[in-house]
């Protein structure tokens, strides 16, 4: 509804119209009634709506939706599993990332995967594990930035006692990097590390990919 406030008017004996004047403090009565709406606009919006309606329908019928979810690591995500787990939830249709991991063994308990799979346990969610064990770390990391979506649906993240986040930790070098999506740090509590970086955190779609220099 819109409001809006005309005066009250008066035609006088030669057929002028003079406003009323009402006493200080008080204005006339407010007239409250929708604007008329436009015909022709609403059937375009009609029109609009059917037409995402079907296009939507056929992206669907083409290609399933799939739920993209980036995590780091920490004790937070375990919780945080254990309690998604018992939910039921749409698994199959989501596919987690690592926001980082610890260059360490397959299995060893401080690779943030091993509990990644502990705390998922049998539902059917698509993990995609940094390839931290591969011999040429560096090419390991350009592939798995290859594999990250165009934009993530849901990015969580975690706070260190330093005030880091996934593993851009103080005065580490990817900190200032621009023109990679994964890099890999310095040794940091025992391990190097493989980690999302702000480029691809932040990342909103092909068009803002990182800049080559």
């Amino acid at each position: 509804m819109l409001a809006w406030a005309r005066p009250l008017l008066r035609r006088g004996a030669v057929g002028d119209a003079s406003r009323i004047r009402w006493p200080r403090g008080e204005e006339g009565p407010r007239l409250n009634a929708p604007r008329p709406a436009d015909p022709r606009r609403s059937g375009r919006r009609g029109r609009s709506r059917r037409r995402r309606g079907r296009e939507s329908r056929r992206h669907c019928g083409r290609r399933p939706w799939r739920f993209t979810f980036a995590v780091s690591g920490g004790h937070t995500p375990w919780q945080m599993f254990a309690a998604l787990v018992t939910r039921d939830l749409p698994w199959p249709n989501i596919t987690i990332f690592q926001a980082d991991e610890r260059v360490a063994p397959d299995g060893d308990p401080d690779r943030n995967l091993t509990h990644l799979r502990e705390n998922l346990g049998a539902v059917g969610a698509e993990v995609v594990p940094m390839p931290v064990t591969d011999a040429d770390l560096e090419a390991a990391a350009r592939r798995y930035a290859e594999l990250l979506p165009a934009r993530f649906d849901l990015v969580h993240l975690g706070l260190g006692p330093d005030g880091h986040t996934a593993s851009l930790v103080p005065a580490d070098p990817v900190l200032t990097g621009t023109d990679r999506l994964v890099a890999l740090t310095r040794p940091y509590q025992g391990h190097p590390r493989m980690t999302l970086t702000y480029p691809a955190l932040g990342w909103r779609g092909r068009s803002r990919a990182p800049r080559r220099r």
